[in-house]
């Protein structure tokens, strides 16, 4: 492992400024926070503030077309349509246990 950025390769260390990990990563050291101007919220990433203010402020939801279910988040709306419309089911591999979403499976 690296403990520090001046240890990896220039190209390193070009793609993972890039992918925006510095930053991310640096702002939760830093404790960095972004607070809503309409209520309590705070967080270390501007796009959770964004999805925050959106959803509870604006009240964007995501809909189901088959059933109109509403999501506050895409994420939320596609992981409803897999296991339900779709019946995605995924299968322990060593048991009988069946869950309807992969992270259920993994902790498992």
């Amino acid at each position: 492992t690296y403990s520090r950025m001046s240890d990896l390769t220039t190209v390193d260390q070009q793609l993972i400024r890039k992918s925006g990990f510095v930053i991310q990563h640096g702002a939760f050291h830093r404790e960095l926070k972004y607070h809503s101007k309409l209520c309590d919220f705070e967080t270390t990433w501007r796009s959770s503030l964004l999805n925050h203010h959106e959803s509870v402020h604006v009240g964007r939801r995501f809909k189901c077309e088959e059933c109109l279910n509403q999501f506050v988040s895409k994420s939320g709306l596609t992981a409803h349509q897999k296991s339900i419309h779709m019946c995605q089911i995924y299968q322990c591999q060593q048991c009988d246990y069946q869950a309807t979403k992969k992270g259920n499976l993994t902790r498992h």
